[in-house]
């Protein structure tokens, strides 16, 4: 598809789609060395991890690889006005294929990990998400233009964009674009997202029952809280129930470093499927039925010094992938998945969620669609200090079907009610537009 915004009076350079072919093809070469580092990252290892010298090579290879890529097929790019109109600015691009996408292979910093991790469970015991690899989805430079016209906005806003993460999937043609989406940050609700898939996934193994994802029109079971109104008590309830944790001291029968572990079950079962250095099991207050405002007892200890604490982390693209996998009707199962889809899905209409003193549209992605004819499901975080959200829209004809993860860190994204929207909406108008 042609972005609405940039002139499409040029035709197609072949040498532009040769150069995005090898992009696509380098991408798939990191991703296989990711996959080699995470099963190495996963065993049980010291502080660091020795690389043997054929990773090293293969790796250099990839750099090699790069290098012939850019060299060919940067002069023809950069000289083209098609480019010019489309990217403005190629060079963070090719930054971060070359800096987030390729892991470093010299040393694995466990820093950002959980307490505990080298103890893994044995084998007979492994709790893993069902979709082991990330989605195939291949790099698009069309895309890739639309992200460009939302730094270009952002800009414009005064914002920073080095506290931006971006992610877009194009559901139906299955290709994507970035910026800084492999960038850790903490991400608020969002966590809430992750815990449903986990509920679902052990109500499927028969190790919970199903009656905890029971779902009324009243909106009065902890599922139904969890997701349509972000409820920290109910959210406290399912990380303990799928973790078999608790945070009242009198309810912590076992040692600490066990707490830990079994609390730290929940980053396994997603990092075991690439989701490399995910970090969720801390839980978000205040919680009102534990009297905590603040984290308390194992709860505080978990997070390390106050100094430097330790936060939940999520990136942008682990959040997209999790949405597409939803869409796609892969995470869990095919019904799971439908359901859960149903319980994100939000109603644009204003007449409902104005009613609504706190809900997850006003400045956020689904009040820039409102008088648009979309199913929008969507999963918002928000605190003091950050506005996330990752959102899957389709047009009611099924032509259209994209998936929008936005991240902004910081005051002046947490305090900005307009930006969400307005991003919403150019990305809207780009993907629905028809080339001529």
């Amino acid at each position: 598809m042609t972005p609405k915004h940039s002139p499409d009076s040029h035709p197609v350079d072949p040498k532009i789609t040769q150069l995005e072919e090898r992009l696509n093809r380098l991408y798939r070469a990191v991703k296989q060395l990711q996959q080699k580092v995470n099963q190495q990252a996963s065993q049980p290892q010291p502080q660091t991890i020795d690389v043997p010298n054929t990773l090293k090579f293969q790796y250099i290879g990839v750099g090699f690889l790069l290098g012939i890529g850019l060299l060919t097929g940067g002069y023809w790019l950069v000289s083209t006005p098609y480019f010019r109109s489309k990217i403005p600015d190629f060079k963070p691009l090719i930054a971060r294929v070359l800096h987030q996408k390729s892991p470093n292979l010299n040393r694995v910093s466990t820093g950002t990990q959980p307490l505990l991790e080298a103890q893994q469970p044995s084998p007979s015991s492994e709790w893993i998400y069902n979709v082991k690899n990330s989605p195939d989805l291949s790099y698009n430079l069309d895309l890739q233009a639309i992200i460009n016209l939302i730094l270009e906005q952002v800009e414009v806003e005064g914002l920073p964009t080095t506290n931006l993460s971006l992610y877009l999937i194009d559901v139906k043609n299955q290709t994507f674009a970035e910026y800084r989406s492999q960038i850790p940050r903490f991400p608020a609700s969002i966590t809430k997202l992750f815990w449903m898939v986990a509920l679902y996934d052990q109500v499927n193994r028969g190790q919970l029952s199903a009656d905890v994802i029971n779902y009324t029109p009243e909106c009065l079971t902890d599922i139904c809280q969890l997701i349509k109104k972000s409820n920290n008590e109910s959210a406290s309830r399912i990380l303990d129930g799928i973790t078999n944790t608790s945070s009242i001291p009198e309810e912590q029968t076992e040692s600490f470093e066990t707490w830990v572990k079994k609390r730290n079950s929940v980053n396994q079962f997603f990092q075991k499927a690439g989701y490399k250095n995910i970090y969720i099991s801390q839980k978000n207050f205040p919680i009102p039925y534990l009297n905590m405002e603040n984290p308390e007892h194992w709860d505080q200890k978990i997070r390390g010094e106050d100094a430097e604490p330790i936060r939940n982390l999520i990136t942008a693209a682990q959040t997209g992938r999790l949405m597409y996998e939803i869409v796609t009707e892969k995470a869990v199962s095919k019904s799971a998945s439908q359901e859960m889809l149903k319980l994100l899905e939000q109603n644009l209409d204003p007449q409902v969620w104005q009613q609504e003193e706190s809900n997850p549209i006003a400045g956020f992605l689904g009040e820039g669609l409102v008088n648009t004819d979309v199913r929008f499901a969507s999963k918002v975080g928000w605190t003091s200090s950050t506005r996330f959200e990752v959102a899957a829209i389709t047009s009611k004809d099924e032509k259209v079907s994209y998936i929008l993860t936005v991240f902004g860190h910081g005051f002046p994204y947490a305090s900005n009610e307009q930006i969400f929207p307005s991003i919403s909406r150019l990305v809207y108008e780009n993907m629905t537009a028809t080339d001529n």
